[in-house]
């Protein structure tokens, strides 16, 4: 298990990531420790403007490791699995792909879009490509979800837009919600995708909520569109994929 974590005392200026273990996934698990991902080590699409720590948070912290918070995991057909977090005092999304006991990070890493202020990354593989859908930066305040294709991975990732469509008002603030996992689901040899949302809610924290919408497709781009209700047989009339897609 993977997670965002802040240190006592240190508000919201540790950003790092925590690793737990355990034999069973309701647990109990063990904490592993904390750290920041890819210790001195630069981005495969690294630009030489990026390495002077006078102007690159990504220089500034290349030989303690990178900042990591709001994050996902992603985990690829052939085991490969990465860690997805927002980075460079949030502004810049990275892409670390894990060692092979998913333990730490590997030191290869790459930068989704520099200084695109995107959060809440949620991944998934379809038609042999990648989909990220993000949010902007706000606060507890919903905002207009952001989506990106790439080949692999490591990218190079390409914005595809807001994937909501609906209302001006659904558009801009994504029915209330904030992206937090996409998942895939296999059915009669196909495989679609459910995009899930946070439901924040400051006032009432413990009244948070979620909304599941399946993806549709136009052409190429993910879209979900609102739904009041829907079903596993509703999911099934969508366009597929074939049996092989991350998870």
């Amino acid at each position: 298990m993977w997670f965002h974590l802040e240190l006592k005392g240190k508000r919201y200026d540790a950003a790092r990531a925590g690793v737990a273990v355990a034999d069973k996934v309701a647990g109990p698990y063990v904490y592993q420790g904390s750290f920041r991902p890819d210790a001195g080590a630069w981005p495969v699409d690294v630009r030489p403007e990026d390495k002077d720590p006078a102007t690159s948070f990504l220089a500034r912290d290349q030989a303690s490791g990178q900042m990591a918070r709001d994050m996902t995991l992603f985990v690829d057909e052939d085991g490969t699995a990465y860690d997805i977090y927002a980075s460079e005092e949030n502004h810049t999304m990275h892409v670390s792909r894990l060692s092979g006991d998913y333990l730490g990070s590997s030191g290869q890493y790459a930068r989704v879009l520099p200084n695109g202020d995107d959060e809440a990354p949620a991944m998934f593989r379809h038609g042999g490509n990648y989909y990220l859908v993000t949010s902007g930066l706000s606060g507890w305040k919903p905002n207009a979800a952001k989506s990106y294709f790439a080949p692999h991975p490591l990218g190079p990732w390409t914005p595809l837009g807001n994937p909501v469509r609906g209302t001006p008002e659904q558009q801009r603030t994504t029915f209330g919600g904030q992206s937090t996992y996409a998942l895939t689901l296999r059915r009669h040899g196909c495989t679609r995708h459910i995009l899930m949302f946070d439901v924040w809610r400051p006032k009432d924290a413990i009244d948070g909520r979620y909304i599941w919408l399946p993806i549709e497709w136009e052409g190429d781009k993910p879209v979900v569109r609102w739904r009041d209700n829907w079903t596993l047989d509703d999911l099934d009339k969508l366009p597929c994929d074939g049996p092989g897609a991350g998870r």
